[in-house]
């Protein structure tokens, strides 16, 4: 692969002057016109050691207007990176719509050096390539733009540039960190050429630049950002293809539920104190083991949700746990991708987050009422499980519950809410207009339950008509689910 760029290609003084006159009046006026595209540039700056990424880096930052972007290094973690899913430090990263974001090595580079020093099997490698593939394709659905440099160096002047690190400092963790480079060489380029081979996709394609004349490599860089930002604000305004209609043949699984279920009150009386009293001793034992805890609750308006979220809240320390509400986003929220606000909430290493509504609204109310279009939410069904699939590799116990309850039950609540002056508050005409679609959420719920119960993050259906049997049922759940992991 990699010899394919070998050229000895150069550029003389004369030309890149040339050519730079066109290029940064190009560049900054796409990239002023950028600020309306409905995505962000992201930008990945990887390479041999020593093929000049920083230099670059510092070249464009003196064409380009700063205010609009972000540059990343990810060098060493940091105490809250190491706490959370090896991607929560790149989701926190991510530019704004219509920014642009430059990132030194991103999911990229230390892969790919654990992989050349022998650390990383072939076959997780692959897997951790192809997670890569899949995060991009997912920002790129949203809108995102890819532009991926590969800066290649021949082993020729990989070892010229040693050499002249050599005679200028002697000794030093810089010259170090070349002299190990240059010895790895062989197994960098491996590593490099599989990686990129795993990541190359229509999406998010590499562009493999030789870097060992400066001019050139520069000039090349800059032309393909240029004609990629051009592209895209070509495209502003430009109709997006939509998918063809799916249909829905997911099984009534909420159908299954025994709602008859119920529980005495003098059961309830007794067990309660008793599953809250089990549930703080998990509680801290998560944290000193530092294991943290995500309950998402979902289901129908009225179903009892807040009632159960207060059972766990008070026979939790409160210092150990949080709720998060889900209402409609933010302005900053909608410039990312509509994940991006649950990466953020992820709970520090021992401690236990409570959703109240989840990141499930993307495939049940904006799916119903059409604030997502359809090729947008057919597609979360995969982005969610992989999602969660970060959370519980990275140790995050996950429990889902679907509190459900009839619509006669509903109607029963909804005429109470109204009746008592101190639960008016919960009913709004929202709950009335969203009770008029009840076929449609119950679609939408039984093809969200059936696409996203997996091994690793299964729903929990829990019979809602009783509330006492409820909430005895989901502290009993999630007691069981902590158990089991720790």
């Amino acid at each position: 692969m990699f010899e394919a760029v070998e050229l000895g290609q150069k550029v003389s003084k004369e030309e890149f002057d040339e050519a730079l006159t066109d290029l940064r009046t190009r560049l900054i006026q796409a990239q002023t016109a950028f600020a309306k595209y409905p995505g962000p540039l992201i930008i990945i700056l990887n390479g041999m050691d020593g093929a000049g990424k920083g230099e670059l880096m510092n070249y464009l930052g003196g064409l380009m207007d700063l205010r609009n972007i972000i540059i990343k290094t990810f060098w060493q973690e940091n105490e809250a990176e190491k706490n959370k899913p090896f991607y929560w430090r790149y989701w926190m990263s991510l530019p704004y719509r219509g920014h642009i974001g430059f990132f030194f090595g991103a999911w990229y580079a230390g892969e790919m050096l654990e992989a050349a020093k022998g650390n990383t099997s072939t076959a997780e490698y692959e897997r951790r390539m192809k997670r890569a593939a899949t995060f991009e394709s997912m920002l790129a659905d949203d809108g995102a733009v890819f532009v991926k440099f590969w800066f290649h160096l021949s082993r020729k002047t990989s070892k010229k540039k040693t050499d002249d690190l050599k005679k200028k400092f002697g000794k030093g963790e810089i010259l170090e960190r070349a002299m190990w480079h240059r010895e790895k060489y062989d197994a960098i380029v491996k590593a490099a050429e599989r990686g990129i081979r795993l990541t190359d996709h229509s999406k998010a394609r590499w562009h493999l630049i030789e870097a060992d004349d400066k001019r050139h490599r520069t000039l090349k860089a800059l032309r393909i950002i240029v004609e990629t930002l051009e592209a895209a604000v070509a495209s502003i305004g430009a109709k997006q293809k939509t998918d063809k209609k799916t249909v829905s043949l997911a099984p009534p699984v909420l159908s299954k539920v025994d709602l008859s279920l119920t529980a005495e009150y003098e059961e309830y009386k007794k067990r309660l104190p008793e599953m809250q009293e089990r549930l703080n001793s998990l509680a801290w034992k998560a944290y000193e083991k530092k294991r943290s805890t995500i309950a998402v609750f979902e289901g129908w308006d009225a179903a009892g949700k807040g009632s159960a979220i207060r059972r766990i809240v008070q026979g939790t320390d409160i210092r150990l746990a949080s709720v998060i509400s889900i209402a409609a986003p933010t302005d900053e929220e909608k410039a990312h991708h509509y994940l991006w606000r649950f990466w953020r909430h992820i709970p520090s290493a021992g401690f236990i987050t409570v959703y109240d509504r989840s990141w499930y609204g993307r495939v049940l109310v904006e799916r119903v009422e059409k604030f997502a279009a359809e090729n947008e939410w057919s597609r979360s069904f995969e982005e969610i499980n992989d999602f969660e699939e970060h959370l519980t590799e990275s140790g995050i116990i996950l429990v889902k519950f679907w509190v459900h309850i009839d619509m006669e039950e509903q109607l029963k609540r909804f005429k109470e809410r109204e009746n008592l002056p101190w639960k008016q508050y919960k009913i709004t005409d929202e709950d009335w207009r969203n009770r008029e679609k009840w076929d449609m959420y119950e679609q939408a719920a039984n093809e969200t339950i059936t696409r996203t119960s997996t091994g690793h993050a299964p729903w929990n259906l829990i019979a809602g008509n009783d509330k006492k049997y409820a909430r005895l049922k989901i502290l009993e759940t999630m007691c069981r689910a902590m158990e089991e992991k720790l």
